[in-house]
């Protein structure tokens, strides 16, 4: 199901679904499958955050804001949209002057694709079309209803409603503070890009982002960070489009001037449809992407003639939604025009604009087409300053009170209040069990398995990008035992270890499995598990658990009071003083140079050739950070391993690790999902978080 305001849609085709598949050297199968494809237009997860990091065992609920901390207050004035400069109407226009600063702007990128070309007004290559192009995406997000924090200085909530239906999304979030005696309102970026359907535009500046919304030159907004979100203040700008805002509690209520649906027209470019919608007004869009149907909601009635169009259009009062069907391998790019008020949707394999949006101080979004030799290659990116001041990586799991379990990137960025992430390390999607290293703090979440590649740091500014083993060993008398994992839902035979921060006890995950509680540094007792799954072995929070797999031996060898000594290390020692690491693998740059071996890591032939989706961490020459996330090529599949090791060293990165990719890979900004549809997303488990605190 769709969710659009509080309008609930069924689309009629069902998404399509799509898998990935590795195995270890074992044979024991580990995969990611996600839900459909989606889109409107950021597994475990790389998050990015500011503010306070919380504790790895707090994940206490964010305080609502109470009516208390926001009265109702008088709605801010507003003169009627028809008296501004936007309530005039010509058909005839020639917009001129948009045309020029598109002109300009497809000059200082050529990865546009190929647009047709803009003249006095008119869009050749065919065009039935008049009126110049402004490009301007929508990106749809995971619905979620979370409250946000009351931060310092300013009160802010999730609940808004717009001319009187709730948008439960979690990219709608806003903002009330006073500023020079005036009570300001701020809604956060995505907000504006999902809710309203504005563009955001290139800025180098955090606290000010031009956005383009039925006008003929962008409009520069004050923008500020709080929390997890980017508020834009919409004061002003809402007050000259005949906007109410209303604070109720902890509700923004919204009114805005309805708009009529004058005329639908579909024509075909040469990258495939157009569809051209002409309102009386300016009105706000919300695109979402169900499958292969773009649900296209709109704040107009409709006074198109009955049967004027093959689409399925459904009008209700003062609201229309419109479903179009999206051709194989296309996605939607939007923009507006003015004189008259026209929405343009595109349906295009190329559909990604060229953009670098300064999000925060020491944080930079960044997106384009690379391109390798003629393959085109969507590449989102966040592009992190290890130097900023406040600046801090932390690996995050989505549940605090155990490794079991997977979720929603949006869910575990929300849980942290991190404003924006990236997928992070493999796992069993059928067990919700990590299948790679998660350290935090100097705490094994999860250990490392097969030797593959992954990143380690600390706050000092020390990264080690390696593949990575953990060696543990336990002795007792004269035996010893060399261990096979830590904290890991990777099987192989032998002796397993599990610690606290698995959770408080372990599920079995083969058939009769020998438990072994380890206090202090004895063994106070042995247990028997049954056929897989059936068994429950407590995890002693001041010792740990050894699980023996096909290893009857050690039963005897290790009776209740045997004093056991423990030895760990990894494998290079440069890890053993880095407190965070994650993996996933495979190892792609070291030193600037290509060194993937996936399997030397134990990536199956099948995987190593898929061609998928991929999510990547990297450290430029200059010590930058990248977060990086690339999607379907133009016209084909995602890139292979060699090609995004190929990718990543485009960018500049010289020391990279691959991610879990496909279906998990997932990059959020700002609590929006702005790589891909997001009901293609997956859920992923672990996380590495990235926290920019104020100085």
């Amino acid at each position: 199901m769709a969710r659009i305001g509080v309008t609930t849609v069924q689309s009629k085709q069902a998404r399509s679904r799509s898998s990935r598949r590795g195995y270890g050297r074992s044979g024991q199968q580990f995969d990611s499958t996600g839900s459909g494809r989606w889109w409107l237009g950021v597994g475990g997860a790389i998050v990015l955050g500011w503010g306070a990091m919380p504790g790895l065992a707090q994940t206490a609920p964010q305080p609502r804001m109470q009516a208390a901390s926001l009265k109702s207050v008088a709605p801010i004035a507003l003169p009627s949209a028809a008296s501004g400069p936007m309530g005039s109407e010509s058909a005839n226009s020639d917009n001129s002057e948009l045309a020029a600063e598109l002109a300009k702007a497809s000059e200082k990128s050529a990865n546009f694709g190929s647009m047709g070309s803009v003249s006095n007004g008119s869009v050749s290559n065919g065009s039935e079309f008049t009126g110049s192009e402004s490009l301007s995406e929508a990106d749809s997000l995971l619905p979620l209803s979370v409250i946000a924090q009351v931060a310092a200085g300013a009160e802010t909530s999730t609940q808004i409603t717009v001319n009187g239906r709730s948008i439960p999304n979690s990219w709608a979030s806003w903002a009330r503070w006073s500023e020079n005696g005036q009570t300001r309102i701020g809604l956060s970026d995505g907000a504006i890009a999902q809710l309203v359907g504005a563009d955001l535009l290139d800025t180098n500046a955090p606290d000010r982002q031009p956005i383009q919304w039925f006008s003929p030159m962008p409009v520069t907004l004050a923008a500020r960070q709080i929390g997890a979100f980017r508020y834009l203040d919409i004061t002003d700008w809402a007050r000259d489009r005949g906007w109410q805002l209303r604070p109720n509690g902890s509700t923004l209520d919204i009114t805005a001037a309805v708009s009529t649906l004058r005329a639908l027209r579909q024509g075909n470019q040469a990258w495939g449809p157009r569809y051209v919608l002409d309102f009386d007004r300016p009105t706000a869009v919300q695109l979402e992407e169900d499958g292969s149907t773009l649900i296209v909601a709109l704040d107009a009635r409709s006074a198109l003639p009955p049967n004027s169009s093959t689409l399925d259009i459904t009008a209700a009062g003062n609201r229309t939604i419109i479903r179009i069907p999206i051709p194989s391998g296309s996605r939607p790019r939007a923009f507006t025009l003015v004189q008259p008020d026209r929405l343009v949707i595109d349906l295009r394999p190329d559909w990604l604009p060229s953009r670098s949006i300064a999000w925060a101080n020491g944080l930079t979004w960044r997106q384009q087409y690379l391109s390798l030799g003629s393959a085109r290659f969507p590449v989102q990116w966040l592009e992190l300053n290890p130097r900023q001041p406040g600046l801090r990586l932390r690996p995050l799991p989505p549940n605090a009170a155990g490794q079991t379990g997977i979720a929603p990137l949006v869910q575990t960025i929300r849980q942290w209040e991190a404003p924006a992430g990236i997928n992070g390390g493999y796992f069993n999607r059928n067990t919700q069990l990590p299948l790679g290293a998660l350290r935090r703090d100097g705490r094994w979440l999860s250990g490392p398995i097969l030797g593959r590649g992954a990143v380690g740091w600390n706050d000092a500014g020390q990264f080690l990008f390696d593949r990575l083993q953990l060696r543990e060993q336990i002795s007792a008398g004269s035996q010893n035992w060399t261990l096979t994992t830590l904290n890991s839902g990777y099987i192989q035979g032998g002796i397993a270890r599990y610690t606290s921060d698995w959770g408080s006890s372990y599920k079995t995950l083969s058939d009769g499995e020998l438990g072994i509680l380890v206090q202090g540094d004895r063994v106070a007792q042995q247990l028997t598990g049954g056929p897989a799954g059936s068994s429950n072995f407590p995890i002693p929070a001041n010792g740990y658990l050894l699980v023996a797999r096909s290893l009857s031996s050690v039963a005897a060898a290790l009776p209740v009071g045997t004093t056991v000594r423990l030895q760990s290390s990894s494998n290079p020692s440069g890890f053993d003083g880095l407190p965070q690491i994650v993996a996933a693998g495979p190892l792609m740059l070291q030193n600037g140079q290509i060194v993937l071996d996936a399997k030397r890591e134990g990536f199956s032939d099948a995987f190593i050739v898929e061609l998928a989706a991929r999510s990547g961490f990297g450290q430029t020459a200059d010590g930058r950070l990248l977060v990086v996330a690339v999607q379907n090529r133009v016209g084909g599949r995602g890139p292979s391993l060699s090609e995004m090791a190929q990718l990543m060293r485009q960018m500049g990165i010289v020391n990279g690790v691959n991610l879990d990719g496909g279906s998990s890979t997932t990059l959020v900004v700002g609590g929006r999902i702005v790589d891909r549809p997001s009901r293609s997303a997956a859920r992923v488990h672990g996380a590495l978080g990235i926290f920019l605190n104020s100085p």
